[in-house]
């Protein structure tokens, strides 16, 4: 607090809470809260009854006019001090010259069992229930841990508050990150946080999947566009669902599994292998086993800015761009890699499937193998 020189009126810094209560029922919820937000490094006027007249008054409306939060203590008699009364005109005033919520909240806090205002003859009680229909909090004995949660974490205009909102707007106006970069962020900046934010992620999944009942085979699609293939691999496998071969397969066979169908294609009991994963292991064996041909695959995957894996050898490499092409079908990934006539032989032998053929005859034919739909000779005599 300071003087001014040329007027000898009274400065005072501003606040951030402004506490209105009635002494008689609810001096004890606010000098808890008072305290509560001190904890927490808010600065907090409350008004003191015992305070001389003028300074009191000219107290009063400096704090109204300077705090970003006005909380008012709902008690069964709160209406009947004139001194509450005026406070509540006055942040009323203010909360009509300055309507953001952003800048100056009003937030009535209902205790001693109250949940609603109590019959009074006030002018701003209107004014105060429009207001409450969204920032309201009720004060009791069951939800009193959330309720002063809620009032910290989402209610007070606080600096802390203010950074996290404008964090996550942040996010959300940028095109081109994906929102997972902020779910990453909150998980890594707060470990603990990881359950609490999948129990409530698992929740919205499930509300939305359940809207989605009739698009099932949509929602599928935008499920596998946003997983990599071999984490959809490893849980379908988890949950006992078909998974070889590549993405257009394991999706119709989830299809598939959720209307109680057996898989388009069975396998049989001789094979163990997923034939995409031996389709990239043979390439990996017989094509790309130098390291010129691996450069190749480096050169491809950084024209199309993919990232690559710290260890580069040709398998995890083939893996990554089988994965970020995975929505194509395999001959069209074989025509990106644009092998040679004799490549795709050793491919074939490789795949123990014929290599008699033209180039497209080849890619053709191993399209159909990875897909299951024709045997392998040293496999099986099917």
């Amino acid at each position: 607090m300071v003087d001014s020189t040329s007027n000898k009126t009274k400065i005072y810094d501003p606040v951030d809470v402004f506490i209105s209560y009635r002494r008689d029922g609810g001096a004890t919820v606010a000098s808890f809260l008072a305290a509560k937000m001190k904890d927490k490094g808010l600065s907090v006027f409350m008004d003191v009854e015992s305070l001389e007249t003028g300074a009191y008054a000219d107290r009063i409306e400096s704090a109204i006019s300077s705090a970003s939060n006005f909380v008012l203590i709902v008690t069964e008699n709160v209406f009947q001090s004139e001194w509450v009364n005026k406070e509540i005109l006055q942040a009323l005033a203010r909360k009509k010259d300055e309507p953001d919520d952003n800048k100056f909240r009003i937030i009535p806090i209902f205790a001693n069992n109250l949940t609603n205002f109590p019959d009074a003859p006030s002018e701003s009680i209107e004014l105060l229930k429009e207001i409450s229909q969204q920032n309201a909090i009720t004060l009791n004995h069951t939800m009193f841990e959330k309720s002063l949660d809620d009032l910290f974490s989402r209610w007070l205009i606080t600096r802390h508050n203010q950074f996290i909102d404008s964090w996550i707007n942040y996010w959300g106006k940028r095109d081109d990150i994906n929102v997972s970069s902020l779910l990453e962020s909150l998980i890594e900046t707060f470990p603990s946080t990881k359950p609490i934010v999948l129990d409530y992620l698992g929740r919205i999944f499930r509300q939305q999947w359940s809207k989605r009942r009739g698009k099932t085979r949509k929602a599928i699609q935008s499920l596998m566009n946003s997983t990599d293939i071999w984490s959809m691999k490893d849980f379908l496998e988890g949950m006992k669902i078909n998974h070889r071969g590549p993405a257009p397969l394991m999706r119709a066979n989830i299809l598939r599994w959720l209307n109680n169908k057996d898989p388009i294609k069975k396998i049989s009991e001789c094979e163990n292998n997923d034939r995409y994963e031996d389709l990239i292991g043979t390439l990996a064996l017989w094509v790309y086993k130098d390291v010129g041909r691996r450069q190749d695959l480096v050169k491809l995957l950084e024209k199309n800015k993919v990232d690559l894996p710290n260890k580069q050898n040709s398998t995890d490499i083939l893996k990554v761009l089988f994965d970020w092409h995975r929505l194509y079908s395999v001959k069209e990934t074989l025509n990106l890699l644009n092998l040679s006539l004799q490549e795709l032989k050793d491919t074939a032998q490789g795949c123990s499937i014929s290599d008699a053929g033209t180039k497209s005859e080849l890619m053709d034919r191993i399209n159909n193998w990875v897909c299951y739909s024709i045997p392998t000779e040293d496999y099986c005599d099917e």
